[in-house]
């Protein structure tokens, strides 16, 4: 189930604002809930509260703070924000989220909706300083059998569910560490007594049959994302006194780079990434607010295909809100929802399309745009460049082009002469700066 409409009805700068969430006419899911979302838009457009409100809808449907059962209200409330959600037989389910006169917010819904979703993940600015280090300071006794989540259903990632997931993690990485360290211990026992055994190929299949949490978040992970910076997760433990939840180590020479060495972008992808892979199931919502953050251009080039293909299945649905146009150029244009202000300082969509919502209807695509031309036509950057300093250059350009044809028309014209040499290595310099081929 996904959400596929949006109504709110009056919600600060809202008023009477709606969002059609599907795919449109001509695309192989026409009608079906997109599987992915990107809100962009100027500061104070209302991106961040959108990912709010279907927060704050879907966390009270989990958490049943509801007014039970489905019933229309009237606008009267202090706010109120229609949903609907679609299940992938194309049931449409109503829901529908108030403030009343107190200000609290109360949720109404079909009650088919209760047990359909089953995640929420939501990731607010600025998780990347939290450090990720723990130190083996107690046994956990509680013993692993496959590497999994209680069952939670509502994770807002603040500093406090963070540890939490981290201590988790933690504990199954340590019981397997102990069972695997137990069972060395076993096989000596046996040499010792003088039985004949085949020692590695006994680890071997011991390790065949049980679950290495850390060679799974290892491979299935973080290491397809870190070796792009020559970083990888250490699985191999030298030392289980001092062994570490997570360490981060080198693939050129295998040294683990303490936590304050990493940079805040790699931390940014680990606090986010893990967290998705871990915590993800089918029909899970999952809401991230500038995933650019810290992240050097080549790698936001592919961070949210990243993110998104733990989502085997796409039976989830993702919603990021971005300032960043290499984000935005990772969407189809009908995932792509651009926030404006009308005149009168209230928010509308701005639509990428003419006539009928039809995938040919289409006049503006991120996906086939030039950087620049993703900055001036989606996100309506006037200027294609820093105009002062550019127009600067060009001027110079342009002085210097005249300068080598008035020495041209000289009838003593020498191409090779210091002053016409000096003139065309000027010139290819500026060009060069222009990012012009001269």
């Amino acid at each position: 189930m996904k959400i596929s409409k949006i109504h709110i009805h009056q919600f600060n700068q809202f008023k009477d604002f709606e969002l059609n969430l599907t795919y449109p006419k001509g695309h192989k899911k026409e009608g079906m809930p997109l599987d992915k979302v990107c809100f962009i838009g100027q500061s104070g457009t209302g991106k961040t509260t959108l990912l709010n409100l279907v927060y704050d809808f879907i966390h009270s449907t989990l958490n049943m703070r509801t007014r039970g059962g489905w019933k229309h209200y009237e606008a009267k409330e202090a706010y109120e924000i229609d949903f609907e959600l679609t299940t992938l037989n194309k049931r449409v389910i109503k829901g529908a989220f108030y403030g009343d006169s107190t200000g609290g917010p109360i949720t109404n819904y079909d009650n088919s909706i209760a047990g359909k979703i089953k995640k929420l993940i939501h990731f607010p600015v600025g998780l990347f300083n939290h450090s990720f280090d723990k130190n083996d300071n107690q046994v956990v006794n509680e013993p692993i059998q496959k590497y999994v989540t209680p069952s939670r259903q509502d994770y807002f990632l603040d500093l406090e569910t963070l540890d939490w997931l981290w201590d988790f993690t933690f504990s199954n990485i340590q019981n397997y560490q102990i069972k695997e360290a137990t069972f060395r211990l076993e096989q000596t026992h046996r040499l010792e007594k003088g039985q004949k055994i085949d020692f590695p190929e006994q680890i071997k299949k011991w390790r065949e049959e049980n679950h290495n949490p850390l060679e799974e978040i290892a491979k299935e992970c973080l290491d397809p994302i870190l070796n792009k910076f020559f970083l990888s997760v250490k699985t191999k433990i030298d030392d289980y006194k001092n062994r570490k939840i997570i360490q981060i180590q080198s693939t050129q020479n295998g040294d683990v780079i303490p936590y304050e060495k990493l940079s805040s972008g790699t931390r940014q992808i680990i606090y986010t990434a893990f967290p998705i892979y871990s915590l993800l199931e089918e029909n899970s919502i999952v809401l991230i607010d500038e995933p650019e953050n810290s992240l050097y251009p080549d790698i936001q080039k592919e961070i949210i295909e990243y993110y998104t293909s733990f989502d085997k299945d796409k039976k989830s649905q993702f919603f990021f809100a971005t300032h960043s146009p290499i984000i935005a150029s990772a969407f189809e244009p009908w995932e792509i929802v651009e926030l404006k202000f009308d005149k009168d300082g209230n928010i509308y969509r701005e639509l990428y399309f003419e006539g009928e919502n039809n995938v040919d209807n289409y006049h503006t695509d991120a996906r086939y745009l030039r950087w620049d031309g993703v900055l001036t036509k989606v996100f309506d950057l006037k200027e294609d460049s820093n105009v002062v300093h550019r127009s600067k250059k060009l001027m110079e350009f342009s002085i210097l082009k005249k300068k080598i044809e008035k020495l041209k028309n000289e009838k003593d014209f020498d191409p090779k002469s210091k002053e016409v040499r000096d003139l065309i290595e000027e010139l290819n310099r500026v060009g060069e700066l222009l990012d012009w081929e001269t």
